[in-house]
């Protein structure tokens, strides 16, 4: 496990597409959380998981809470990235992003 600040998964059904859930500690207090059954099993048989992305995050950049975990999605983009992307990046309005990776997701839509 890299980081215990936040977790996240990505998930992508045949019937709805991509959604996420995540959640500010480690993976386990996600997979405790209430929501967590919910989101992970299939609700009907038409709704099968074509892929599930996790992440789990250790803060560089931003907050250690929800808001900051990964998955971020703008527009179509929905992004996991590890990594980090340093100050002054050219990508655009990146100042306005308190989380790099969310700068990069918003940069690629």
């Amino acid at each position: 496990m890299r980081g215990r600040d936040g977790t996240g998964i990505l998930k992508i059904t045949k019937k709805d597409g991509a959604s996420s859930l995540k959640k500010q500690g480690d993976p386990f207090e996600l997979f405790s959380s209430t929501n967590y059954d919910n989101f992970h099993y299939p609700k009907s048989k038409k709704d099968i998981i074509k892929a599930l992305i996790g992440h789990n995050r250790y803060a560089t950049t931003g907050g250690k809470d929800t808001k900051s975990a990964h998955p971020f999605k703008r527009g179509n983009i929905t992004l996991v990235h590890n990594g980090s992307i340093v100050q002054g990046s050219p990508l655009p309005d990146f100042h306005k992003f308190e989380v790099d990776s969310d700068a990069l997701c918003n940069a690629i839509n």
